[in-house]
């Protein structure tokens, strides 16, 4: 898909073998999904559940996989080990800062494609 920088689409084509309307409701549960998602990274590790904010990185990580998202990957992987492993916590918020800021230029990103999308 054209006008992507953050997005490579290819692979949730492919699991998706081609079916616009599927790769439209995948990005569409992803719209829907993120943010709420952001929100429970800042409250979880405020709150120091570390188990939930596990769950919600891993599910996260899963979803920006589908989506194409290089750029996350490493701290993805930094978030579930330090949040399942107790370890360098002082590091978290600022990588939960580096995440917000990301998926939401990748949410401007699909907003401002959009209509290219399912084409």
């Amino acid at each position: 898909m054209e006008g992507f920088k953050l997005l490579d689409l290819s692979y949730l084509e492919q699991v998706c073998s081609g079916n616009k309307a599927m790769v439209t409701k995948m990005i569409d549960l992803f719209v829907q999904q993120t943010p709420l998602q952001m929100e429970q990274l800042r409250k979880l590790s405020s709150a120091g559940d570390w188990q939930e904010f596990f769950n919600v990185v891993h599910k996260m990580k899963s979803s920006l996989s589908m989506m194409g998202v290089k750029s996350l990957e490493s701290t993805m992987v930094n978030l579930e080990d330090y949040s399942k492993n107790r370890i360098k916590l002082d590091v978290i918020p600022d990588l939960i800062t580096h995440v917000i800021d990301t998926c939401g230029h990748i949410l401007v990103e699909i907003e401002s494609n959009y209509q290219t999308i399912g084409k």
